[in-house]
């Protein structure tokens, strides 16, 4: 028997690599800006003096 339908190739499944790979700059880009963040923070609350000083 014979198909009319051309024969479909099927995509292996994706490496566990590969499906993080669109991730990784997600994950970058929220670190970074929870790290600025954090130094705005840490740059309105802080005084110059250590506590060990005061």
């Amino acid at each position: 028997m014979h198909s009319d339908h051309p024969e479909v190739h099927h995509h292996p499944n994706k490496n566990t690599a590969l499906k993080l790979e669109g991730v990784v700059g997600k994950i970058i880009a929220v670190v970074a800006v929870v790290m600025i963040g954090a130094f705005v923070w840490a740059l309105s609350t802080g005084s110059g003096t250590p506590s060990w000083m005061r």
